[in-house]
């Protein structure tokens, strides 16, 4: 069960970000908390919804401001007219039923500036009778550890501050003051890669305390392009690289993927697999060296990739070139005959231009049904990887035939990425 301090997401870090912004990011922390709009007040079209009949009261649900800062406006619109301004961690109630429109959902609420209208997304519900104290003064960096375990990271010490983001169990962390005691908790001001805020005490895990999970972040890309949307990320102009990860591919992965054991792997500090899917012509950016640091990816292709046999050829010597299918269907919706046709022919085409024998594969759209591993398997295949999860414990989690993956979207910014692939 969550606790208070716990969102669902599972995973958290920074430290990977300029490396994939040099292949793919341009990492967008544009917001939707608070948007301007151009015209001076409503027009005669909106008139009416730019002036609603609302009451105030505090009986509704409890929500805090979760951003900087918050326009709170006269109607369900941009084009109404801004009655105030709420800071981070205001307490507004809930008096009516949300609105959408082609841009936003919005909250009908009540507040110790008046009533109006706020952004969905940028108020967060907290707990009845929980407060928000005030932050302590920040002093001399007292001690630099760890977060214990999954543990939100908020604006102020207490569970009526609004949470910047979810820490995982592992992620950096620097206390930087005094303790602060709220809600019956303590609270320590702390410094992490993922901003500066307050963790609850227990979720911190002192120096030597905590350690590393063996774990391997799978990163799944599609294409690259000025136009970006859910499959496609923009191409960045980074000049720098980290070296907080390292990269390797499933080559590697198979022979921790086949010990089954955190305890025995043999990996390299925080490993990641940087995968792209589907063999569009951008493919052939993600092998270039930035900075003289090569980055060797897996690119899982169907036989219809927009690449010529000696770029596929020239794909392997970087990485690691697997299957995808042959026509990149829903293979859980075809017949038997028809997915080993689609898993087989695939891997036959990979392995006449390779050479070799292509051992790894990533089910299309991520779906299998209860024969398709069964044929991954038989085809010749070693490993497969799902569509989306998570970043890939080496642990009672381990399948071998469904290696989990993060996808990365075009829309993913920095901080939500951060989230994703901390361990």
């Amino acid at each position: 069960m969550s606790s208070p301090h716990s969102y669902s997401l599972r995973f958290r870090s920074l430290i990977l970000a300029s490396i994939l912004l040099s292949l793919g990011g341009t990492w967008s922390e544009v917001r939707a908390e608070n948007p301007s709009s151009g015209s001076s007040g409503p027009t005669s079209t909106k008139a009416s919804i730019c002036a609603p009949n609302l009451a105030p009261s505090s009986g509704g649900e409890r929500y805090v401001v979760s951003v900087p800062e918050l326009n709170l406006r006269s109607g369900p619109s941009t084009d109404c007219d801004i009655l105030a301004e709420l800071d981070r961690n205001t307490a507004v109630y809930s008096i009516g039923e949300e609105i959408e429109d082609d841009e936003y959902v919005w909250v009908p609420v009540s507040t110790d500036a008046g009533v109006g209208f706020v952004i969905r997304e940028s108020i967060q519900s907290v707990l009845d009778g929980s407060t928000c104290g005030e932050s302590a003064a920040v002093g001399d960096r007292v001690e630099s550890g760890f977060a214990a375990d999954v543990v939100n990271l908020r604006s102020g010490p207490g569970l009526g501050c609004s949470v910047i983001t979810e820490l995982n169990a592992g992620t950096p962390v620097t206390i930087v003051g005094l303790a602060v005691e709220v809600d019956g908790e303590t609270w320590l001001p702390v410094s992490t890669p993922s901003g500066d805020g307050y963790i609850y005490q227990d979720g911190y895990a002192p120096p030597g305390s905590w350690v590393q999970p063996a774990a391997v972040a799978v990163l799944m890309y599609h294409d690259i392009g000025d136009y970006i949307d859910r499959y496609r990320v923009a191409p960045g102009n980074s000049k720098s690289n980290s070296s907080g990860y390292a990269t390797m591919d499933t080559a590697r992965s198979r022979l921790v993927i086949s010990s089954r054991t955190s305890t025995t792997a043999p990996l390299p500090a925080r490993p990641v697999i940087l995968s792209v899917d589907d063999g569009w012509g951008s493919v052939r950016v993600f092998p270039r060296p930035a900075r003289g640091v090569r980055i060797r990816g897996t690119y899982f292709l169907p036989s219809y990739a927009q690449l010529a046999p000696e770029e596929i050829w020239e794909l392997n010597q970087y990485g690691e070139v697997c299957g995808h299918s042959v026509s990149h269907q829903f293979l859980d919706q075809l017949s038997w005959d028809a997915q080993w046709y689609e898993v087989a022919a695939n891997k036959e085409w990979l392995d006449s231009i390779l050479g070799t024998s292509t051992t790894c594969f990533a089910y299309p759209f991520g779906s299998y049904g209860a024969a398709t591993t069964d044929i991954v398997a038989s085809a010749g295949y070693q490993i497969a990887f799902d569509a989306t999860y998570g970043v890939q414990y080496f642990d009672g989690s381990l399948n071998r035939w469904h290696v989990e993956r993060i996808e990365i979207s075009g829309f993913l910014d920095l901080p939500t990425f951060a989230s994703m692939v901390s361990y």
